[in-house]
């Protein structure tokens, strides 16, 4: 009498074994789909990063210089040598001042949708003095030969670059490729011929720039003032500085 009592547990407990089974398996089937969809869209994302650019940061501009001092030295044969060392001089401004606005660009790779951007960004940039660029003697006797100071503007993608005016204090100058500058590998630069270090400084930049996913903007001044505009109506503000004031709606974003 008490096993037939226990048969129908038996059963229902049973049933719930397998419907339980069955729950797993559609849920690991489930993981394993959106696991794939996952990444199929990064595989998606990286396509447009290689045929486009990647996400961007911007640093600068700064003012920079490459020095060198020699001296001589006795060597352990007793002989006179001349030792020497190579260093860089940075000046960053002392007020930074970026305006733009971010159009948001939807690509697609096969069913997967990609968000890419295109920027229109106006950076000013205001040195009090440059006497940061000043070269100073760490040993006795030496020589010190500088070259002349350039303005660079370093993107952590550089291929995103549609175009690029440089101008100190209203003057055009010659743009070229790269920042020469070891510590930032991408970017672009110009030589600022005649400078004198006891003058101020200001340096205007109109930059088209295109990316993927983030707009990333390095504060490397005294003091730094950002305003960007977008019609994305789903910003996310991510980094160590977050905007003071911002609106976001339904046409967009003011931060």
């Amino acid at each position: 009498m008490l096993g037939g009592m226990n048969r129908p547990l038996i059963l229902k407990l049973a049933i719930l074994a397998v419907v339980s089974l069955l729950i797993c398996i559609v849920l690991a089937q489930i993981g394993g789909l959106v696991g794939e969809r996952q990444m199929r869209q990064r595989e998606a994302e990286r396509s447009v990063e290689q045929s486009l650019a990647g996400p961007q940061a911007l640093t600068g501009p700064l003012v920079v210089r490459a020095c060198k001092e020699s001296w001589p030295a006795i060597g352990s044969d007793k002989r006179e040598t001349l030792e020497s060392r190579d260093f860089w001089l940075v000046a960053a401004p002392d007020k930074l001042r970026v305006n733009g606005g971010i159009s948001p660009v939807v690509r697609y790779r096969g069913l997967f949708k990609v968000n890419t951007f295109a920027g229109q960004l106006g950076v000013e940039g205001h040195w009090d003095s440059l006497s940061a660029l000043m070269p100073k003697a760490t040993q006795p006797n030496s020589r010190l030969a500088c070259a002349e100071p350039a303005v660079i503007v370093a993107l952590s993608d550089p291929r995103g670059i549609r175009s690029a005016e440089l101008k100190r204090d209203g003057r055009e100058l010659g743009v070229q490729p790269g920042t020469t500058y070891p510590a930032f590998r991408g970017g672009l630069h110009a030589v600022l011929p005649e400078l004198r270090t006891d003058e101020p400084l200001n340096v205007t930049l109109k930059l088209n720039l295109v990316g993927s996913q983030r707009l990333g903007l390095v504060p490397a001044a005294g003091h730094t003032q950002v305003a960007l505009q977008s019609s994305w109506p789903h910003p996310s503000f991510t980094g160590q500085f977050l905007p003071v004031e911002h609106q976001v709606g339904v046409s967009g974003f003011n931060a």
